[in-house]
C-alpha cells in the first residue's frame, strides 16, 4: 500500500533508523564486550582463557544482547513517537496552507495564504504562492472586465445594424439584395446571442450572475419551453414529448433558469438526426429536482462528455456552423447550474442511440420533502 501521509513517512523512516542504529550499536557492543571480557582474564592470569571462562563471557555477552534486543522495540517505537510529534509541528503549517489554497476559486481570488510568523522555508513558500495569487488575480480581473466591456460594447452597434437591416428588408422584400440582407440579419442574430452570452459569463466569472431570486415554478416555465420547441422540433421531422410534475418550485432566477432550459432543449433540437426525437422529464426527489432532456443521436465518447460544457468546445466544427451552434450555450448552462447550487452532466441514455443531459436542482424551501405537494 502506497503511503501518502508525510508524518506517516517521516516516522516509519525514523523508526527503521533508530531500529538499525539499536542493532549495529547493540552487534558492535557485544563484540567489543566479549573480546574485553576475554582480554582481561587473560592480561589477569597471563596465560589464555579457559574453556569455562570462555563461556562465562559468551554468557554475560548473550545476556548483553538480550537487553539490547529486548530495548529495540521500545526504542523504536520512542523515535517513531518523537518523529510523528516533530513531523505534526512541521507539516501543521503546510496542512494550513493546502487547506487555504483548497478553498480559493475564480470568486475568491482576492484571498491569501496564511504567512506563518518564522522566516524559514515555509514562510518563503507562502509568500510566493501569495505573489502568484497577486498576478492572477490581476490578470483574472482583467480578463473578466474585457469580456464584459467588450461584450457590452457590442450589443449596442449590433442592435442598431439588425434595426437597419429589418427596416432595408421590410422597404423592399423583394428587392435583389433581400437575400443577402436575411443573411446578414441572420449572421447578426447570431452575433447578438453571442454577446449576450459572453456577458452572462463574464457576470459568472465575476460572480454577479444572480443579482436576485425569487420562487419560480420550474414546471410552469418548463412547460412553456418545451411548447415553444415543439413548433420547432416539428419543422425539423422530431418528435417531442415528456412528463412533468406539477408545482416544482426553485429558488432563483427566473430569467437564467429559463435561458437554462431553453439552452438545453435549443442544444437536444439541433444535434438531432433526421425524424429523430426529444423526451424530456421533471420530477421531485426528496430536496432535489431532476430535468432530464433526452435526445436522439449518435454516442458522445466518454473523454468529450465534460469538455462540452467548455466554452467555444465543439465536437465537429462544420456541423456546429451548420446548426447554428456558437459553443456557449452549455457553458452557460454549466454556470447558470452551478450559481443556483446544483450539477449537470452529460452521459449516455439507457439506449446506445441516445443522449442525456441531466440537471439537478435544489428544491425551494417550501417544498423539500419526499413528496411533490400539488399546487
Amino acid at each position: 500500500m502506497k503511503i501518502r501521509s508525510l508524518r506517516l513517512k517521516v516516522a516509519l523512516f525514523a523508526a527503521v533508523l533508530a531500529t538499525l542504529v539499536v542493532f549495529v550499536f547493540a552487534v558492535f557492543s557485544a563484540w567489543w564486550f566479549y573480546h574485553e571480557q576475554i582480554d582481561m582474564v587473560s592480561g589477569e592470569e597471563s596465560r589464555p582463557a579457559t574453556p569455562q571462562q570462555v563461556a562465562e563471557a559468551r554468557e554475560e555477552t548473550s545476556e548483553l544482547m538480550i537487553a539490547y534486543l529486548a530495548a529495540l522495540p521500545l526504542a523504536a517505537v520512542l523515535s517513531a513517537l518523537g518523529a510523528w510529534w516533530v513531523a505534526a509541528r512541521l507539516t501543521t503549517p503546510l496542512a494550513r496552507l493546502s487547506t487555504a489554497a483548497s478553498s480559493i476559486d475564480a470568486l475568491s481570488l482576492d484571498v491569501r495564504l496564511p504567512e506563518p510568523a518564522t522566516r524559514d522555508e515555509i514562510f518563503t513558500l507562502s509568500r510566493t504562492l501569495n505573489h502568484l495569487l497577486d498576478r492572477l488575480e490581476r490578470s483574472f480581473r482583467q480578463s473578466t472586465r474585457f469580456s464584459a466591456d467588450a461584450s457590452h460594447e457590442l450589443r449596442t452597434p449590433l442592435a442598431v445594424m439588425r434595426t437597419q437591416l429589418e427596416h432595408a428588408i421590410k422597404d423592399e422584400p423583394n428587392g435583389s439584395q433581400t437575400g443577402v440582407l436575411v443573411e446578414l440579419l441572420e449572421e447578426n442574430h447570431r452575433l447578438s446571442s453571442i454577446a449576450d452570452k459572453l456577458l452572462l459569463l463574464a457576470k459568472a466569472d465575476g460572480g454577479r450572475l444572480l443579482p436576485g431570486r425569487a420562487d419560480v415554478d420550474l414546471s410552469k416555465l418548463v412547460a412553456e419551453v418545451a411548447e415553444d420547441y415543439g413548433v420547432m422540433a416539428q419543422d425539423r421531422g422530431l418528435k417531442i414529448d415528456g412528463d412533468i410534475a406539477p408545482a416544482i418550485w426553485i429558488h432563483g432566477d427566473r430569467g437564467l433558469l429559463r435561458q437554462l432550459a431553453f439552452n438545453l432543449f435549443d442544444n437536444a433540437v439541433r444535434h438531432n438526426i433526421p425524424e429523430g426525437w426529444v423526451r424530456y422529464h421533471l420530477a421531485g426527489e426528496g430536496a432535489m429536482v431532476r430535468l432530464s432532456i433526452f435526445n436522439s443521436g449518435s454516442s458522445i465518447p466518454e473523454s468529450h462528455r465534460d469538455l462540452l460544457f467548455e466554452r467555444f468546445f465543439r465536437l465537429d466544427e462544420s456541423r456546429e456552423r451548420d446548426v447554428g451552434g456558437t459553443g456557449l450555450g452549455l457553458s452557460l448552462c454549466r454556470e447558470i447550474v452551478h450559481a443556483h447550487g446544483g450539477r449537470i452532466v452529460m452521459r449516455p441514455g439507457a439506449l446506445s442511440s441516445e443522449n442525456e443531459f441531466m440537471v439537478e436542482l435544489p428544491m425551494a424551501d417550501s417544498q423539500k420533502s419526499p413528496v411533490n405537494h400539488p399546487a
